[in-house]
């Protein structure tokens, strides 16, 4: 591939972070309160919402001819903390390209490095068809001139895959367009200014499992093992399993505690009870077998 000029000009792309802010606030969904949960459920992918919304940020801030941003695995492991496996399942799966997002490998800095580019017309059509809407309500909501006309064309092709949304009510859906309108939109776009930067990089609702996968992660931190060490680990062996390696290796005053508990794992090493925990765990004898003698039956237990 041909290495992209950084000097030549190109008109920059839309904040889509900060029109999609008011628009949330706007459509009044309780199952979408944020842009983070907008884009986690419109490309039902944890992973992949992370790096739609990384890259919707960086877009209007790209430099490259063209628009383009480039992201190498180091970077979104930094940015977002995704494994490489992780990064490549998104792109195998084609989770950024079904909102548009163009993937091209060229050189940066020398090296071959995955650049990423918006069809703009493309991402409006796929949202506007997840929400139940057309592209020119949601233009019209947001108060941008948004490419309204190739979005429609796009979507009238059939270059946009369909996505499921339910049940379509024209009455509710005739209600929320109603209420759409009727709302001003002047404030919404005035506080977006001061929120909209660092505010999106986190992805859908918390989950209990989810929380108690930070927590143990966070421990095996503080033992020594690295995040992404400590997800293969709870992935080959189980979170379980490995919390029970965990709570034994605190228990013993050892150099590398961290060595000791991934030996553990691998070699299935099995734990004996403690004596105190074995008496819990044995069934209750009758002591009336100990008492002999020539009294032993006027003796009362």
């Amino acid at each position: 591939m041909d290495n992209v000029s950084v000097t030549q000009q190109h008109p920059p792309s839309t904040d889509w972070l900060g029109l999609l802010q008011p628009l949330v606030r706007l459509l009044q969904r309780p199952d979408i309160r944020s842009v983070p949960a907008l884009i986690g459920k419109l490309l039902a992918d944890r992973c992949a919402a992370q790096m739609c919304l990384r890259l919707l940020y960086w877009l209007p801030r790209a430099k490259k001819a063209g628009g383009w941003v480039y992201k190498s695995a180091r970077d979104w492991n930094a940015e977002c903390n995704l494994s490489p496996a992780q990064v490549k399942r998104v792109h195998s799966r084609g989770y950024l390209e079904q909102v548009g997002f163009v993937r091209q490998m060229l050189k940066a800095n020398g090296s071959p490095t995955t650049h990423y580019r918006l069809n703009e017309p493309v991402f409006l059509a796929r949202l506007a068809e997840f929400l139940d809407l057309t592209p020119e309500q949601i233009t019209r909501l947001v108060g941008q001139n948004m490419p309204v006309t190739q979005a429609k064309s796009a979507a009238s092709t059939g270059s946009v895959a369909p996505i499921s949304s339910g049940d379509n009510r024209p009455a509710q859906l005739a209600e929320t367009a109603a209420t759409l309108t009727s709302i001003t939109i002047q404030d919404s776009q005035h506080e977006i200014r001061h929120e909209q930067q660092h505010q999106a990089v986190g992805v859908v609702e918390a989950d209990p499992d989810q929380e108690c996968e930070v927590m143990l992660l966070d421990e095996l931190r503080q033992m020594g093992i690295l995040s992404n060490q400590g997800r293969q680990l709870m992935t080959a062996y189980g979170s379980e399993r490995v919390l029970a390696v965990l709570r034994q290796t605190q228990k013993q005053a050892r150099v590398n505690p961290a060595g000791y508990l991934i030996r553990a794992l691998r070699d299935n090493w099995q734990f004996e009870q403690t004596s105190y925990n074995r008496r819990q765990s044995e069934p209750e004898r009758d002591a009336s077998i100990y008492i002999t003698g020539k009294y032993a039956e006027f003796i009362q237990w």
